[in-house]
């Protein structure tokens, strides 16, 4: 009897545990790994590595910033994409 009540008891600990760490995975937000443009230098119309970096370092934790989107000519990138994992409702 005492054995059987242990290992009910066993059993019942780790499925609560299991159903909380369910609906708590739930409750969180949705992250998607993405690549958003994001507005360059308007004086020049260019995208600068450095301010990009920094522009994407500000909109969010863990982002990075890239520089893309070359002209014709392939010179001169013209726009600033922040890359990383952006959370969604």
């Amino acid at each position: 009897m005492k054995k059987s009540f242990q290992l009910s008891f066993i059993v019942l600990t780790i499925v609560t545990i299991f159903v909380l760490g369910v609906v708590g995975n739930v409750e969180q937000k949705k992250q998607y790994r993405r690549c958003l443009p994001f507005p360059v230098n308007t004086k020049t119309g260019f995208c600068v590595n450095d301010d990009c970096e920094s522009m994407c370092k500000k909109k969010g934790k863990g982002l990075v910033g890239m520089c893309g989107g070359h002209t014709p000519k392939g010179k001169n990138p013209t726009k600033c994409f922040c890359c990383g994992l952006w959370s969604w409702p």
